[in-house]
């Protein structure tokens, strides 16, 4: 994955109807653990699935983040998903998988 590229999330929201989150889906930030993102979801929707565009699982959807850029630049909120090798090496260390 990389900035710019565009995620999609499947997201059921406490429990309730699934729902696809697929608007303003631009990835922001990328590094070895997560991967930020624009795409709107929903509170309640913490361990959702998050696609990329070929329907690849990237992540797994956890939290939204406040981004302070400095004086002159507007804070930005974005959606935050655990890389899907960092979940996958977790299981795997405890034995899960």
């Amino acid at each position: 994955m990389s900035v710019d590229d565009r995620v999609c999330i499947i997201q059921h929201p406490h429990g309730g109807v699934k729902k696809l989150a697929a608007r303003h889906n631009v990835v922001r930030h990328v590094d070895d653990t997560v991967l930020q993102y624009w795409t709107e979801t929903e509170q309640g929707s913490s361990g959702s699935p998050v696609f990329d565009e070929r329907w690849s699982l990237v992540a797994l959807h956890r939290r939204w983040r406040r981004i302070d850029a400095g004086d002159e630049q507007p804070v930005e909120y974005r959606n935050e998903g655990v890389r899907i090798e960092r979940v996958v090496e977790g299981l795997k260390r405890k034995r899960l998988v």
